[in-house]
């Protein structure tokens, strides 16, 4: 390839990429018009299926390469005063609750839905997936690479050390740790 052909199809792959972000923009602007609309967005946001419903609240502050995606029929409602940084995917099958003044670390991935596996005689891709709800209280903070599995709730005020695995249900106002996901002590006055 010459040299001013590739400069040619990065133009283009640039513009193409630019419109791309614009409709997804437009999109989620619709989706959260009647909510207000965040008090910022980062750059590259990925709604990649909004067939569901998606609500977010006022200032919500949402990084760079975050995907938010919901399944047809599912549901994902964030609240107001939430910060979700880079990397961070949030998925719906199902349903997926986040309160309000939540800080959501970078790379967090919060997920209702798992694959099924369980049948040897299919693929694993055959055998559709296995939904919970996912409920995240008020004042919470998702520390840095933290996973939320289905069917978990995190009550109001909790704190996830980073790079935890959250496979149960936290208490409010509990700190936990590790992977699996234990407690290690309670916020205090």
């Amino acid at each position: 390839m010459s040299y001013v052909s590739k400069i040619i199809f990065k133009a283009s792959s640039i513009v193409a990429e630019n419109i791309f972000l614009y409709k997804r923009y437009f999109i989620l602007s619709l989706v959260w018009r009647f909510k207000g609309f965040p008090k910022k967005l980062g750059k590259n946001i990925c709604s990649k299926s909004i067939a569901g419903e998606i609500l977010i609240g006022r200032k919500v502050c949402v990084g760079p390469h975050v995907n938010i995606d919901c399944c047809k029929g599912a549901k994902i409602k964030i609240g107001e005063n939430v910060s979700i940084n880079q990397g961070t995917f949030i998925v719906a099958r199902e349903e997926v609750n986040i309160g309000s003044n939540v800080l959501i670390g970078e790379y967090c991935s919060i997920r209702d839905n798992d694959h099924a596996w369980r049948d040897s005689q299919k693929l694993v891709r055959e055998q559709g997936f296995v939904t919970a709800s996912v409920n995240i209280g008020d004042d919470v903070w998702l520390g840095r690479g933290v996973v939320v599995s289905k069917g978990v709730e995190i009550g109001n005020g909790a704190v996830v050390g980073a790079n935890a695995v959250v496979t149960r249900n936290v208490a409010p106002f509990t700190l936990v740790v590790g992977a699996p996901a234990h407690a290690i002590g309670r916020r205090s006055n």
